[in-house]
């Protein structure tokens, strides 16, 4: 099902770009998940200093676009894919079709995002609104160049999370290695073709940007990290639970779920043998089995939840203990802007020039990780120390103004080159 095209007639200012954002599900300020949230904050942004035109897939489950940012866009889409068939047919018909793609060179996630019509609404927007720049969100969208193929406006991807990475990264593990291996394949066959098609590849990390530049040929590879919308109060610097930690993220994201199973199973244990009355509370939409099997033994798995913000109150510490996955982690953002005291992996913190028992406590083992939750649940003055610098670190570096200026830079030179018909490099 397609929505009809919703405008607003303005004359643009000469120094207003029409900018087209192509988004695999909702952006949402108070999404499901991180990549919704930030989605959302971003072109809220955006759309203050530009004309800006989003195409989205909306998911069953997934709420509209809300109302700022739709009172801020100058045309907003979304292209409504159907529930999808439960009988055991369908499902079948569903996983061969996929693992047929996957052979093919297709990465699973990428058939699973092929939203119905959405090529087509992509093709008639481009035609109708007339674009200055397109710009993909997630690789993802990127299965859809062919649509725009004719199309003369520079094209920019933005990787979220680069794929080859987090495949390699998965494929490593025993379980499934088959089908990891040809996911890791194919995820190379894709992402090397859409980096070298676009005009320019946004990364957030210099991790990301240096892996990405080793496939991307000729294209242009630049580093723009995330910023975050900072929260107006902070949250309880100590907690109103001073025996309570927390970890938040979408369970639709396999890092989350294996950090989540890590916490829990072996870290917190640790923790509970020193602090008996220590809680773990484990927030996030569509829980795994695996993850809702955590419950018990002073671990609540809470699930979606509509507001956050009660259990960031709630918790004298925020554990994060990330071992695989790529890009920037949205929920540290978060956390950090919250003003809470975080403890996670180096990964966690990748992209995010904090200090090390200044900002935040960076641990990698599971010992490591108990002992600093141990430390902290006990030392109120350092946890809020920890806790007000986080915060006010957040306010110096996270602000989205500095990330618009930095995206303003690349249209300007990605349009200049266009008008002198010469590559981006």
């Amino acid at each position: 099902m397609v929505q009809p095209l919703e405008t607003r007639s303005a004359t643009r200012p000469t120094e207003r770009l029409r900018v087209l954002s192509l988004v695999p599900f909702t952006p949402r300020s108070d999404g499901r998940h991180g990549g919704s949230r930030v989605i959302g904050q971003f072109l809220a942004h955006l759309a203050l200093r530009h004309d800006v035109a989003v195409l989205h897939a909306r998911w069953p489950g997934e709420a509209p676009v809300d109302e700022t940012l739709r009172a801020r866009c100058a045309a907003v889409e979304e292209v409504v894919e159907p529930r999808a068939d439960r009988s055991l047919g369908a499902r079948v018909a569903r996983r061969a079709r996929m693992r047929y793609a996957l052979l093919h060179g297709t990465p699973t996630w990428v058939q699973h995002r092929r939203a119905t019509g959405y090529g087509e609404q992509l093709e008639s927007l481009v035609r109708t609104w007339e674009p200055d720049v397109i710009q993909f969100e997630f690789h993802v969208t990127a299965q859809f160049l062919p649509n725009v193929a004719t199309c003369r406006a520079p094209k920019v991807l933005v990787e979220h999370e680069p794929g080859i990475a987090t495949a390699t990264q998965k494929g490593r593990q025993n379980r499934g290695r088959v089908l990891r291996q040809l996911e890791v394949r194919a995820w190379r066959r894709f992402e090397t073709a859409v980096t070298q098609e676009v005009d320019a590849v946004v990364a957030f990390t210099e991790r990301d940007r240096t892996e990405l530049e080793r496939i991307a040929g000729d294209t242009k590879v630049v580093k723009i990290p995330l910023g975050i919308d900072i929260p107006e109060q902070p949250s309880d610097p100590l907690g109103s639970d001073p025996s309570d930690l927390l970890f938040f993220g979408s369970f639709r994201h396999e890092p989350n779920v294996d950090a989540a199973v890590r916490l829990a199973r072996t870290i917190f244990p640790l923790v509970r043998a020193r602090r008996p009355q220590a809680t773990l509370h484990i927030v996030g939409a569509e829980p795994s089995p695996a993850v809702e099997r955590l419950a018990g033994q002073g671990v609540f798995v809470v699930g979606e939840v509509p507001d956050l913000s009660p259990y960031l109150e709630r918790a004298a510490a925020i554990v994060l203990p990330l071992r695989f996955g790529s890009g920037m982690r949205v929920k540290v953002l978060e956390a950090l802007a919250a003003g809470k005291a975080v403890i996670g992996t180096r990964l966690a913190f990748e992209g995010i020039d904090v200090v090390d028992r200044k900002h935040v406590v960076v641990a990698e083992s599971d010992e490591a990780f108990a002992s600093a939750a141990v430390d902290l649940l006990a030392n109120p003055p350092a946890r809020a120390s920890l806790a007000e610098q986080a915060r006010s670190w957040a306010e110096q570096n996270l602000s989205w103004e500095s990330r618009i200026d930095a995206y303003d830079r690349l249209y300007a030179s990605l349009l200049e080159r266009a008008v002198a018909g010469s590559p981006a490099s």
